[in-house]
């Protein structure tokens, strides 16, 4: 492996935590550009103020979507240095003050300058370049920051679908054992099973995807500990329930859109993904096919 410098990845240390950004892809000498983003925690109260205490508890969709939260709240903190920035639309003012602006040394000068005292002095200089990002450039930050949140969203949703899946396999029960069908010829049975939680459903309605509300009620009729299961995954959350069919309805909803939202995030990040080509096709740091947000 070779030897690291100053000039490939960039570090921040704080009494509880550290950040690191890197080009991952220069470790194994790859040509695309994997950019990681890295947050690691020192002391245990930075991960206890949001809920994590032991390993478990990122089992817990709640937990991993505050952890994601940490995570881009941290990334908003980081100043880039934007190579898109249109300078010809610049006033000559502007344009001297990017060439500090795109120093790093100037903004931990101006840090250390301001930490005890003008700490206002600090948050106007970054506000003021911020605002010409906004208005001159194409954002490289803003577009990371999208390219973060959708990749972490993939992942809480994928960790989701995986643990459903494994939980459920653990029950000795089937929805066959639960709901007897007569036996078919063996030669016709197709064995079907919801996209989502991967149970079996092949005595639902032909052309069935997802665990429907009859299947949901046998289940909780049947099976309280696999109901409790799909009730803290896919069970009403804020919504006023009035019946327990109502809470049926609501688990059958969000199965389905469980799915239906990943292919439409799919679809989005794909269009992003392409926009973001022709943006930096002929920049210094271009993106291509191979391009990957990691965490």
């Amino acid at each position: 492996m070779k030897k690291k410098t100053k000039s490939e990845f960039k570090t921040t240390e704080r009494d509880e935590y550290s950040l690191k950004i890197y080009n991952k892809s220069m470790h194994y000498r790859l040509k695309c550009n994997i950019l990681r983003f890295e947050y690691k925690a020192h002391v245990g109260s930075s991960l206890k103020s949001i809920g994590i205490h032991y390993l478990s508890d990122l089992l817990n969709p709640d937990i991993r979507a505050k952890l994601g939260e940490r995570l881009i709240s941290l990334w908003d903190e980081v100043v880039l240095n934007d190579w898109t920035i249109r300078t010809d639309e610049l006033s000559s003012k502007d344009q001297v003050k990017l060439k500090d602006w795109k120093n790093a040394n100037f903004w931990i000068d101006l840090h250390e300058e301001t930490r005890k005292k003008n700490r206002n002095k600090f948050s106007k200089e970054l506000a003021e370049y911020r605002k010409i990002v906004q208005d001159h450039s194409d954002n490289v930050h803003q577009v990371i920051k999208e390219a973060l949140i959708e990749k972490w969203c993939k992942i809480v949703t994928a960790t989701q679908t995986t643990q459903i899946g494994q939980k459920v396999q653990d029950h000795s029960n089937t929805l066959n054992d639960l709901a007897p069908i007569p036996e078919p010829i063996e030669s016709e049975v197709k064995k079907r099973l919801c996209r989502v939680t991967r149970l079996d459903i092949s005595n639902q309605k032909r052309g069935s995807v997802y665990l429907r509300e009859s299947t949901i009620k046998t289940i909780y009729k049947n099976d309280s500990k696999l109901y409790k299961v799909l009730l803290d995954y896919f069970g009403p959350k804020w919504k006023k329930i009035n019946s327990i069919t109502d809470i049926f309805e609501t688990i059958a909803k969000n199965i389905r859109d469980i799915y239906t939202n990943r292919e439409a995030k799919a679809r989005k990040q794909l269009q992003k993904y392409n926009e973001a080509i022709e943006r930096y096709k002929n920049s210094l740091f271009p993106f291509d096919d191979e391009l990957r947000f990691t965490s």
